[in-house]
Protein backbone atom coordinates (compact mmCIF):
# COMPACT_ATOMS: atom_id res chain seq x y z
CA UNK A 1 0.00 0.00 0.00
CA UNK A 2 1.85 3.07 -1.47
CA UNK A 3 4.20 2.62 -3.79
CA UNK A 4 6.34 5.95 -3.53
CA UNK A 5 8.97 5.81 -5.88
CA UNK A 6 8.86 1.73 -6.01
CA UNK A 7 11.45 0.46 -3.95
CA UNK A 8 9.51 -1.84 -2.05
CA UNK A 9 7.87 -3.03 -4.83
CA UNK A 10 10.58 -3.84 -6.94
CA UNK A 11 12.22 -5.65 -4.22
CA UNK A 12 8.94 -7.91 -3.41
CA UNK A 13 8.19 -8.20 -6.96
CA UNK A 14 11.96 -9.63 -6.87
CA UNK A 15 11.58 -12.18 -4.22
CA UNK A 16 7.88 -13.54 -5.95
CA UNK A 17 9.33 -15.43 -9.23
CA UNK A 18 5.98 -16.99 -9.68
CA UNK A 19 3.80 -14.39 -8.43
CA UNK A 20 2.83 -10.78 -9.37
CA UNK A 21 3.10 -7.98 -7.27
CA UNK A 22 0.41 -5.00 -7.52
CA UNK A 23 0.98 -1.10 -6.40
CA UNK A 24 -1.70 1.40 -5.42
CA UNK A 25 -0.55 4.62 -5.75
CA UNK A 26 -1.87 8.17 -4.97
CA UNK A 27 -0.39 10.80 -7.99
CA UNK A 28 2.17 8.11 -8.88
CA UNK A 29 4.88 10.03 -11.20
CA UNK A 30 8.14 8.59 -9.38
CA UNK A 31 7.22 4.83 -9.49
CA UNK A 32 5.58 4.96 -13.03
CA UNK A 33 8.97 6.67 -14.38
CA UNK A 34 10.84 3.57 -12.86
CA UNK A 35 8.48 0.87 -14.63
CA UNK A 36 9.33 2.78 -17.89
CA UNK A 37 12.90 2.22 -17.30
CA UNK A 38 14.39 5.77 -16.45
CA UNK A 39 16.27 6.55 -13.22
CA UNK A 40 16.69 5.67 -10.43
CA UNK A 41 15.64 2.05 -10.55
CA UNK A 42 15.63 1.43 -14.14
CA UNK A 43 18.20 -2.07 -14.30
CA UNK A 44 16.03 -3.85 -11.28
CA UNK A 45 12.68 -2.46 -13.17
CA UNK A 46 13.31 -3.88 -16.47
CA UNK A 47 13.93 -7.70 -14.20
CA UNK A 48 10.36 -7.30 -12.69
CA UNK A 49 8.21 -5.48 -15.24
CA UNK A 50 6.06 -8.00 -16.79
CA UNK A 51 5.00 -9.03 -13.32
CA UNK A 52 4.53 -5.35 -11.43
CA UNK A 53 1.68 -3.82 -12.31
CA UNK A 54 0.27 -0.05 -10.59
CA UNK A 55 -3.62 1.15 -10.14
CA UNK A 56 -4.24 4.41 -8.79
CA UNK A 57 -5.89 4.35 -5.07
CA UNK A 58 -5.88 5.56 -1.83
CA UNK A 59 -5.25 3.62 1.30
CA UNK A 60 -8.35 4.13 2.36
CA UNK A 61 -10.76 2.39 -0.76
CA UNK A 62 -8.58 -0.08 -2.39
CA UNK A 63 -9.98 -1.29 -5.91
CA UNK A 64 -9.76 -4.76 -5.07
CA UNK A 65 -11.92 -7.74 -4.12
CA UNK A 66 -11.89 -8.55 -0.69
CA UNK A 67 -9.32 -11.27 -0.42
CA UNK A 68 -7.28 -10.69 -3.35
CA UNK A 69 -3.45 -10.94 -2.03
CA UNK A 70 -1.15 -13.47 -0.08
CA UNK A 71 1.22 -10.76 1.09
CA UNK A 72 0.13 -6.96 1.67
CA UNK A 73 2.79 -4.68 2.84
CA UNK A 74 3.14 -0.95 3.65
CA UNK A 75 5.97 1.17 4.19
CA UNK A 76 5.86 4.60 5.22
CA UNK A 77 2.26 4.93 3.96
CA UNK A 78 -0.45 5.02 6.77
CA UNK A 79 1.20 7.37 9.36
CA UNK A 80 0.94 9.87 6.26
CA UNK A 81 -3.19 10.08 6.85
CA UNK A 82 -3.72 12.77 8.97
CA UNK A 83 -7.41 11.64 11.18
CA UNK A 84 -7.32 8.41 13.14
CA UNK A 85 -10.32 7.71 11.49
CA UNK A 86 -8.43 7.61 8.03
CA UNK A 87 -5.34 5.59 9.50
CA UNK A 88 -8.20 3.28 10.39
CA UNK A 89 -10.19 2.68 7.10
CA UNK A 90 -6.39 2.09 5.59
CA UNK A 91 -5.96 -0.50 8.11
CA UNK A 92 -9.56 -1.81 7.40
CA UNK A 93 -8.71 -1.87 3.44
CA UNK A 94 -5.61 -3.53 4.37
CA UNK A 95 -7.54 -6.26 6.10
CA UNK A 96 -10.01 -6.96 3.44
CA UNK A 97 -7.79 -7.55 0.68
CA UNK A 98 -6.04 -9.77 2.18
CA UNK A 99 -6.46 -13.67 2.09
CA UNK A 100 -7.14 -16.05 5.17
CA UNK A 101 -3.56 -17.20 6.19
CA UNK A 102 -2.17 -14.13 4.55
CA UNK A 103 0.20 -11.92 5.88
CA UNK A 104 0.72 -8.14 6.60
CA UNK A 105 3.72 -6.04 7.35
CA UNK A 106 3.44 -2.64 8.10
CA UNK A 107 7.01 -0.56 8.42
CA UNK A 108 6.16 2.64 10.17
CA UNK A 109 5.89 5.20 13.31
CA UNK A 110 2.77 4.18 14.79
CA UNK A 111 2.98 0.72 15.40
CA UNK A 112 1.21 0.21 18.42
CA UNK A 113 -1.76 1.97 17.07
CA UNK A 114 -1.77 -0.92 14.25
CA UNK A 115 -1.42 -3.61 16.38
CA UNK A 116 -4.31 -2.65 18.28
CA UNK A 117 -6.18 -1.96 15.66
CA UNK A 118 -5.39 -5.65 14.19
CA UNK A 119 -6.19 -7.21 17.52
CA UNK A 120 -9.48 -5.95 17.45
CA UNK A 121 -9.46 -7.43 14.08
CA UNK A 122 -8.82 -10.76 15.26
CA UNK A 123 -5.47 -10.94 13.09
CA UNK A 124 -3.33 -13.99 15.03
CA UNK A 125 0.76 -13.30 15.82
CA UNK A 126 0.95 -10.28 15.58
CA UNK A 127 4.21 -9.01 16.56
CA UNK A 128 6.20 -5.32 16.38
CA UNK A 129 9.22 -4.67 16.24
CA UNK A 130 11.66 -1.60 16.52
CA UNK A 131 13.70 -1.76 13.08
CA UNK A 132 18.17 -1.07 13.93
CA UNK A 133 19.39 2.46 13.83
CA UNK A 134 19.10 2.84 10.30
CA UNK A 135 15.82 3.62 10.11
CA UNK A 136 15.91 5.95 12.82
CA UNK A 137 15.90 9.39 11.24
CA UNK A 138 17.97 10.93 13.73
CA UNK A 139 14.70 12.25 15.40
CA UNK A 140 13.44 11.58 18.66
CA UNK A 141 10.60 9.80 18.45
CA UNK A 142 10.51 8.94 15.19
CA UNK A 143 11.64 5.40 15.09
CA UNK A 144 10.49 2.51 12.52
CA UNK A 145 8.51 -0.44 14.19
CA UNK A 146 7.97 -3.58 11.74
CA UNK A 147 4.27 -4.50 12.26
CA UNK A 148 3.77 -8.36 11.38
CA UNK A 149 0.71 -9.90 11.74
CA UNK A 150 -1.21 -12.90 10.05
CA UNK A 151 -4.73 -12.99 9.23
CA UNK A 152 -6.93 -15.96 10.52
CA UNK A 153 -7.40 -18.93 8.04
CA UNK A 154 -10.76 -18.94 8.70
Amino acid sequence: MGCGRGAVLILAAHRLPGGQAWGPIFGGGGIRAAIAGMPPCATRCRRVRDRVDLTDADARDLPFPAASFDVVVSNLTIHNIKEDAGRKQALHEAVRVLRPGGSLRIVDVRADQYAEALRDAEYADITVRPLDWRTSFGIPGHHLNLVAANKPAG
